[in-house]
Order: structure tokens, then C-alpha cells, then sequence
């Protein structure tokens, strides 16, 4: 059962929900608390703190909207001189949790990285500007 309600999403609309966004928006609550589950572990615990509380019932709400205005998951419309297109990832139709969200949340960036070990290459000192190692030349490194 997700902390955010129908009518927190309701609440948080510039329209009116219709009886079908609702039923959606009900399912997509549910959909919204996994992905915060999945990298809130102690979620539980953290929401008896009611201002964090109220966080997730923001977060959960918003995230169920960006899928309400675009159930199709629609990138961009054109119909004559007229042309209309939306982000990413309101444009997916799916319920994703935004990087901002997540920091609201306590959880910071997963983002993949790579990391490129330097097995075997010999290290090199610090380079004179003029592209000379420091230690090089009769003068040292003054």
C-alpha cells in the first residue's frame, strides 16, 4: 500500500482526474512505492518522521502525474505547422523517479561509472608546463 493516496495525486492535478486516470493512478501508486522501496530499504522507518512523510507522498504523486499526462507514453505531436514534444521521461509513460526526487528521498545518484585500472604502466611524476618532467634536465626542478 503506497503512502500516497488517490487523492493526494488529485490534489496535485491541474485538472480533474476522470474515473479510468484514477483507477490508473491507484495501480501506479503501488508501482511508484516499489522503485522507492527498492532504494529505500528502511522507507518504513524514515516515513514516522512526518516531514519525510510528507517527501514521499509528493514524490509518489508526481510521479504517478507524469504518466497521467501522457498514458501513451507520446514524445512529440504534429499536426500541420504545429509541433509539440515533451521531456524524456514524461514522455516514457512509465513511473520514474526524478534525480532531484531522489535527493529529496536521502538517496544519492546511481549513476554507472567506469573505472579503468592502470595495471602495469609505469607512473609518471608531475610536468613542467613546457612538457618537461620536473626532474629532468641538469637545473632541477626550479
Amino acid at each position: 500500500m503506497a503512502y500516497a493516496t488517490v487523492e493526494d495525486v488529485r490534489a496535485r492535478s491541474d485538472k480533474p482526474l476522470t474515473a479510468e486516470q484514477e483507477a490508473l493512478a491507484a495501480t501506479r501508486l503501488g508501482d511508484a512505492e516499489l522503485r522507492i522501496r527498492r532504494r529505500v530499504r528502511d522507507l518504513d522507518a524514515r516515513v514516522a518522521d512526518a516531514e519525510y512523510r510528507k517527501v514521499v507522498v509528493m514524490v509518489e504523486a508526481e510521479a504517478v502525474l507524469r504518466v497521467l499526462r501522457n498514458p501513451e507514453g507520446f514524445n512529440s505531436e504534429t499536426d500541420g505547422d504545429y509541433s509539440y514534444s515533451r521531456s524524456p521521461l514524461v514522455a516514457s509513460g512509465r513511473i520514474g523517479i526524478l534525480e532531484e526526487e531522489w535527493e529529496m528521498l536521502g538517496v544519492g545518484s546511481r549513476r554507472a561509472g567506469t573505472v579503468a585500472p592502470t595495471i602495469g604502466t609505469p607512473r609518471r611524476g608531475p610536468v613542467h608546463r613546457r612538457g618537461r618532467p620536473y626532474d629532468a634536465g641538469p637545473r632541477g626542478p626550479w
